[in-house]
């Protein structure tokens, strides 16, 4: 069968045709040739920015780039030595400070710190202000008697030691103590006692600063003998300018004359608040 023969209506001749880069056969006519559209790049029809992004486009080539205000550029510089990092800015560079080898210029002291001392350079030396706490260099000193006895009935405060204040130019506080052994001289057995009372005055034989004195009974209950031991705790306020003596004394309470308290190992110490 020849060429001739064929009916190309129902049979499709040799197709011949070719398209050019970028384009596709769009149809095949019945003598074989093409027809030919040309092909798009991509379904993409259009880049628009988000967060952190800028730029776009709806045709064309799109350029994005990174917005610094939102994303940190990588960070590049260097700081030298003794010298840190203080700011980074948008492009990642950096501002640098120095770092002082040592961040302590200086020491002072003040009268509310209760401390003595200063420093600019160096190592710094404090000590504790002789004139605000009782340390190796007191403010005050204490004396103490030896063993008193105070009679029963006599109803009299006797000075069993002191403690004296040094001039200060501040006002303040006086937190005094005061410790001692107490027994009955003169107590007779089976039940023989005693009240002994302890406490501080500005006089040697006077009435106490507060009502808060110590007590105690002391002597032979029911045959056996007891001792104790007393403590005082006194706060005084203190003027600046003059020398403060407080006594120490105790007294035995009224009762059968004869008998008496014994203080032994009496201890006195003091503290000074300023204001």
């Amino acid at each position: 069968m020849g060429a001739s023969a064929i009916v190309e209506t129902e049979v499709q001749t040799r197709v011949s045709g070719i398209c050019p880069p970028g384009q596709a056969m769009s149809s095949i006519g019945v003598d074989g040739q093409v027809a030919c559209v040309g092909i798009p790049d991509g379904d993409i029809t259009g880049i628009i920015d988000g967060v952190g992004i800028e730029g776009g486009c709806f045709s064309g080539d799109c350029t994005l780039t990174v917005d610094t205000v939102v994303i940190q550029a990588r960070v590049s510089g260097l700081c030298g030595s003794n010298q840190a990092i203080r700011a980074i800015s948008q492009s990642g560079a950096v501002t640098c400070v120095n770092v002082p080898g040592d961040d302590i210029t200086g020491i002072t002291t003040t009268s509310q710190s209760r401390l003595s001392g200063r420093c600019t350079t160096g190592t710094c030396s404090l000590s504790v202000d002789p004139t605000d706490f009782n340390s190796s260099n007191p403010v005050g000193s204490a004396s103490t008697l030896s063993a008193v006895s105070t009679l029963s009935g006599s109803n009299l405060w006797r000075p069993l030691g002191q403690f004296t204040l040094g001039a200060t130019n501040r006002t303040g506080e006086l937190l005094l103590m005061a410790n001692a052994d107490v027994t009955c001289l003169g107590c007779p057995t089976p039940s023989g006692t005693i009240t002994c009372k302890m406490g501080f005055s500005r006089s040697p034989s006077g009435e106490l600063e507060t009502s808060g004195n110590s007590r105690t009974i002391v002597g032979f209950d029911d045959n056996t003998f007891r001792t104790d031991n007393m403590a005082n705790v006194e706060e005084l306020s203190a003027s600046g300018g003059s020398v403060l003596t407080v006594y120490l004394v105790g007294r035995s309470a009224a009762g059968i004359s004869g008998r008496q308290c014994l203080f032994d190992n009496i201890k006195i110490g003091g503290i000074f608040a300023p204001n």
